[in-house]
């Protein structure tokens, strides 16, 4: 147990009281400036005890140094506390004090007692409190759900710390609120007293993204205009934006906000590809939570696209053998070895096991029911031009 600073404060308020309530005459004046040296000497014990009171307080002694965090450490100064105060119980009779000295008596004995009976408790404390709770560090959103649109719409909760009666509503355009339901993200600037504020909705799908993410966007300012179109941007319409910018602190906001927006593009693609494929590989079927959503046409490509159709769920070691230019597929879904890479393989001796992963493979991918999720043929040409398969082998 810590001699507080609010322990500290009242010890030396208790000492001030002392010192004005015992301008009487004999035995009590006496007593009064007794207690008074008493307090200054507990305080002062207190303040050699713990560097960080004496350092909150504006004592430099101990200066840049942390106090003993440790059970033994605080049990030492409990103890020295419940000796100080058996003294003063041995030393000072409440009921010859003056009203003042008597009052400061009591406090600081009901400060003591209650740190001993509480002694046995200190581990016990709520995780959940109105001050440093577990949930203190935890970031603050301020939210609201549409039932018309079925979306949800979140306000930067740094610009609502307080609010009364003259608090403004907190208000979003209907056609923000449908843009988000249609392709999962909208934003929207509304004028404030403080300036513009970002106003971010999401679809039930991007929730948890936006719980991860959402603070870049209501850091984006007036760039949040962009986010429409950065919800399918590609490469070059990304570098586009961020030439385009006015000033270097532009350019950092609007680099946070292009990347902000290719990882909502990633969770995304992600989950429909997976769940266009039945989260199983379109190679091997296996599903065993290994398997996840490979680009066809690379990302680094200024004509990839984070659509399904530029998509195909594979399993690690398939898409692995995909990523490193082993397995291809051809746009009417049949699978091949680049050969290319197989000779570089058996040159650095690293082609063990390359026929039985070569039998294994079935003719063709398992393509999806929906046509309209089944991967594009001018992206599978494309991937395989760009993996470095041979000419005679991309059709």
């Amino acid at each position: 147990m810590h001699f507080t600073r609010r322990q500290a404060l009242l010890t030396a308020s208790a000492a001030a009281l002392a010192g004005c309530a015992s301008a009487s005459n004999g035995a009590g004046a006496d007593q009064g400036a007794a207690l008074n040296a008493f307090f200054e000497d507990a305080f002062e014990q207190a303040i050699v005890s713990s560097p960080q009171l004496a350092t909150s307080l504006g004592d430099r002694r101990g200066y840049g140094q942390w106090d003993d965090p440790s059970d033994a450490a605080a049990r030492a100064q409990l103890d020295a506390r419940i000796a100080s105060r058996n003294e003063m119980r041995r030393r000072f009779n409440p009921e010859t004090l003056s009203p003042g000295d008597r009052l400061s008596y009591r406090l600081y004995d009901h400060g003591v007692t209650r740190s001993e009976e509480g002694w046995r408790w200190r581990n016990h404390g709520y995780i959940f409190n109105h001050m440093g709770g577990a949930q203190s560090g935890v970031p603050s959103f301020l939210g609201g759900w549409s039932e018309e649109v079925g979306v949800y719409a979140f306000w930067d909760a740094r610009r609502h710390t307080r609010f009364s009666q003259k608090s403004p509503s907190l208000q979003v355009h209907l056609n923000t609120l449908e843009t988000a339901g249609s392709v999962g993200l909208a934003t929207q600037l509304r004028p404030t007293a403080e300036g513009e504020e970002v106003v971010v909705s999401v679809s039930t799908g991007s929730l948890l993204w936006y719980l991860e993410n959402g603070v870049q966007l209501h850091n984006s300012q007036s760039d949040a205009t962009a986010v429409a179109d950065l919800v399918d941007a590609t490469p070059e319409d990304e570098r586009a934006f961020l030439d385009s910018s006015k000033s270097e602190s532009q350019t950092a906001r609007r680099y946070d906000l292009v990347e902000t927006m290719r990882a909502f593009r990633d969770a995304q693609f992600r989950p429909a590809v997976l769940h266009a494929y039945g989260y199983r590989c379109a190679v091997c079927n296996c599903d065993l939570k290994l398997v996840d959503a490979a680009h066809i046409v690379p990302v680094s490509h200024p004509s990839s696209i984070d659509d399904v159709t530029n998509g195909i769920a594979l399993c690690r070691l398939h898409h692995g053998a995909f990523d490193n230019a082993l397995l291809g597929f051809q746009s009417s879904f049949r699978i091949v070895v680049n050969p290319q890479t197989v000779r570089r393989l058996q040159e650095i001796g690293l082609a063990t096991g390359i026929d039985q992963f070569r039998n294994q493979l079935p003719e063709l991918i398992r393509v999806p029911a929906s046509i309209e999720a089944r991967p594009s043929p001018q992206l599978l040409r494309l991937g395989l031009q760009l993996r470095g398969f041979p000419s005679d082998l991309i059709c």
